[in-house]
């Protein structure tokens, strides 16, 4: 033992270590509120516990009214109720994708969890809701589908054309020039689609970029004077309209020229020999309207809401004979929304069809 020691004494043990400090009363409700995803909890006699606000509209209740209810009272599918039972019984989890009526028809992936705390919750349920990813995923696998139809069309009749020339054709004259028209056709034809597609593809990224202001009457009369030999090849009358002030619109003149070129192309290849179409343009309460109608084949009802989406083709016979890609009134409607514009359509069959754009004017004028 250390002299020193001894003298002074052995050392104090040192001080405890203070208590921790009683754990917050935690609201698990509030916590659970912040989630995205559809939160309930169940004790044994599957009642519940908890449920948060993601909660309401599947349960078709206040969520803070489901506390002491039980389960089969506020859902009455079976196959919840089963999962449920498995997990009380003894299995860690269980996961199924169920559709469910909660504001419409919508798909929800429900994970039922064991918890297994003695005096609490015995269960906790998630629902995640998979509508939209399931309605991008078809949209995806639409697109690249047709896409894909579309980019093979021209191709089989690009490859049989030059294989023709290839096999003797080219030696002969007289039609040789019309596999190669031909050929070209179908360049010309694949070049259109890949211009709509990076076209659609930059809209859809850029959102609504600012833009500067035009004159919606001068571009019209660009546009018109642009066309009117191509309605004069299809045997089609432009009736301009008689419009003189300027139009100040919300656009910038390349998208306003874009969005009238699609819808005049439309209006000359489904219009019929010896038809017309009526350009018209009106300022009214802050907005600019145009109004194009023809005298064409019309749009059948049961087609009018989808007209604007990619690829669809009310007439798709009609649409090869005229080489048309399938994506003009999507940029139109791309077009025209970025810009906090709208779009309205009137159409009858065999009687033709009316397509007004509503563009915003700029702001003070």
């Amino acid at each position: 033992m250390s002299p020193l020691r001894g003298f002074f004494g052995a050392p104090p043990p040192p001080p405890p270590d203070p208590p921790p400090p009683p754990p917050p009363d935690t609201d698990w409700t509030a916590l659970f509120d912040l989630l995205e995803e559809g939160v309930l909890a169940l004790d044994a006699a599957k009642r519940i516990v908890l449920a948060n606000r993601r909660m309401t509209p599947l349960l078709g209740h206040p969520s803070r009214n489901a506390p002491g209810k039980p389960l089969w009272e506020m859902f009455r599918q079976r196959e919840i109720t089963e999962m449920v039972d498995r997990v009380l019984g003894g299995r860690p989890a269980e996961t199924a994708e169920i559709p469910m009526a909660a504001d419409g028809e919508r798909l929800f992936r429900v994970t039922v969890t064991g918890l297994g705390a003695a005096g609490g919750p015995a269960v906790l349920l998630t629902f995640a809701d998979l509508t939209l990813t399931r309605r991008l995923e078809a949209a995806r696998k639409d697109f690249v589908a047709n896409v894909s139809h579309e980019l093979k069309t021209p191709l089989t009749a690009l490859r049989a054309s030059l294989e023709t020339l290839l096999d003797g054709a080219l030696d002969d004259k007289v039609h040789a020039r019309d596999f190669l028209a031909t050929a070209l056709d179908q360049v010309e034809r694949l070049q259109r689609l890949i211009d709509d597609l990076l076209a659609l593809s930059r809209l859809e990224k850029s959102g609504a970029a600012p833009a500067a202001a035009c004159d919606a009457a001068e571009v019209g009369r660009r546009v018109l004077a642009a066309l009117t030999p191509v309605a004069a090849k299809h045997n089609v009358t432009i009736h301009p309209t008689t419009t003189t002030a300027a139009l100040p619109a919300a656009i910038s003149a390349d998208e306003l020229t874009q969005v009238l070129m699609n819808l005049f192309d439309n209006a000359i290849k489904f219009n019929r020999p010896g038809g017309t179409v009526a350009f018209a343009l009106e300022a009214k309460e802050n907005r600019v309207f145009l109004r194009i109608r023809d005298t064409g084949v019309g749009i059948a009802p049961e087609d009018q809401p989808r007209v604007f989406e990619r690829f669809y083709r009310a007439d798709k016979a009609r649409s090869k004979e005229t080489g048309g890609t399938g994506l003009g009134l999507a940029i139109v409607k791309h077009i025209v929304e970025n810009r906090g514009g709208a779009l309205r359509l009137e159409s009858r069959l065999g009687e033709g069809s009316l397509f007004e754009v509503a563009l915003p004017s700029p702001a003070g004028e």
